[in-house]
């Protein structure tokens, strides 16, 4: 099967890394993963390197579906 090129990624490849600062861009800056551990923290750090890597439950988490609700209010 083939698909019709996405004209929006010919655009970006062609454009977007030449320039200084891309003020349209949905995305932010290169990080890595240490960096990004960085900011939250050793706590969260840890927390996040002690984590299991599983399958979780159709329905999302109780701690997410919590944070979710809450945010909606």
């Amino acid at each position: 099967m083939r698909l019709k090129p996405f004209l929006l990624d010919a655009w970006l490849d062609t454009y977007e890394h030449g320039i200084e600062f891309n003020l349209a861009a949905s995305t932010g800056p290169i990080w890595t993963a240490n960096q990004l551990l960085d900011l939250g923290g050793e706590q969260a750090r840890e927390r996040y390197l002690n984590h299991k890597v599983v399958y979780s439950r159709p329905a999302g988490a109780d701690t997410l579906r919590e944070a979710i609700a809450e945010m909606q209010g």
